[in-house]
């Protein structure tokens, strides 16, 4: 919200254009895999920031080579780290206690989701003669269809003890639904 807020006064003001003010978020449409989830849908507020120092750490300090399997999980696997530590950090200081706090682990399974989701492709690509065919085989509704149940399962499995410790500790007012969340926390 504050993104909004902060865009329509720049552009109202004539210091920017609505052009340099994309969508915070993406389209749902393009969620059917964790990689287009985190890369494309989810905000951008923090990724290119730690997709930088994960970049960075890959291609400068350890001098990986672009384009290799090691660089290309590396930079993914020390993104999530990063975004992890930073999430795991501001939930400490929120009043998790460090035995509780998972936000790290919730990262660090994304990448793993994402590692496994590209081995899944690679078998289906290696599956169909033609490259092409397995790309235009993606763009089917069954493949999106399957593509969404994917990301919304695999979400619902690694969530859940994040968003535990978030509700014991109320630090999320969204985690429970609005009147009857408000009824059982005035029932405590």
């Amino acid at each position: 919200m504050l993104y909004n807020a902060v865009s329509i006064i720049a552009v109202a003001t004539l210091l920017n254009s609505p052009a340099d003010w994309p969508p915070y978020f993406g389209t749902v449409a393009d969620a059917t895999t964790l990689r287009d989830f985190w890369g494309k849908y989810w905000h951008s507020g923090l990724r290119n920031p730690m997709v930088a120092n994960a970049n960075f750490v890959t291609y400068d300090l350890l001098r990986l080579s672009r384009g290799t399997l090691a660089a290309r999980y590396l930079s993914i696997f020390l993104t999530f780290a990063i975004s992890g530590a930073i999430h795991h950090l501001v939930d400490s200081i929120a009043g998790v206690p460090a035995a509780e706090n998972t936000t790290a682990d919730l990262f660090l399974m994304q990448a793993v989701g994402i590692t496994v989701e590209d081995f899944t492709v690679w078998l289906f690509e290696r599956r169909f003669a033609k490259v092409q065919d397995a790309a235009a085989a993606r763009k089917h509704g069954w493949a999106r269809v399957l593509g969404y149940v994917w990301v919304c399962a695999w979400l619902v499995w690694v969530t859940p003890p994040m968003s535990y410790s978030h509700i014991r500790y109320e630090l999320d007012r969204f985690a429970r639904p609005g009147p009857v969340g408000a009824l059982i926390a005035k029932l405590r």
